[in-house]
């Protein structure tokens, strides 16, 4: 046990004071690694919890969230006239509803260009057609390709019906 502190001499006491200051020096030492330790892992933390919900709204999040640039950045220097912008979005919007118009009524495949040179082959039913009435016929149109030249190759199937009304014959496309 130590003596009380009257009882101790100078040199005593200036030798105590030097001890307790080395360990109060090394208790603060090791109280700020520690603190700096816990900044670290704290800056960490948060840095990983900044990453965990980037790749949520990347997995997760709609689309227009997903890529998303980074805000701060500066944006390029191409600044257009408010009106000719009105103008440029006005006609963006009328040729998307144009689109729409054209898709919504649309029933089974694009109609080949008009411009491309036809090439008909009519087929006639290979039974006797003598006492038959012709009562339409259906087309396919069947896009060809030669070297350098495209051409459409429409075959024409005429159908043909009994007088008596009993069933229709047409001809086979082979």
């Amino acid at each position: 046990m130590q003596e009380p502190l009257e009882n101790l001499t100078k040199d005593q006491l200036l030798t105590l004071l030097k001890k307790e200051t080395k360990k109060r020096e090394k208790a603060e030492k090791s109280v700020s690694k520690r603190e700096q330790e816990v900044e670290k892992a704290e800056h960490k933390i948060a840095d990983l919890k900044f990453q965990v919900e980037y790749y949520k709204r990347l997995a997760f999040g709609q689309k227009r969230e997903r890529f998303e640039g980074d805000k701060n950045q500066m944006s390029l220097p191409f600044a257009m006239e408010p009106q000719k912008a009105a103008a440029q979005k006005a006609g963006f919007k009328e040729k998307r509803s144009e689109q729409r118009k054209r898709t919504s009524n649309h029933k089974g495949r694009i109609a080949l260009p008009k411009h491309l040179e036809v090439k008909e082959i009519e087929i006639f039913p290979e039974e006797d057609i003598t006492d038959m009435v012709c009562i339409g016929k259906e087309v396919t149109d069947e896009l060809e390709y030669e070297p350098a030249k495209y051409y459409i190759k429409r075959y024409i199937r005429y159908k043909y019906a009994p007088k008596s009304k009993e069933g229709v014959i047409i001809g086979e496309l082979s």
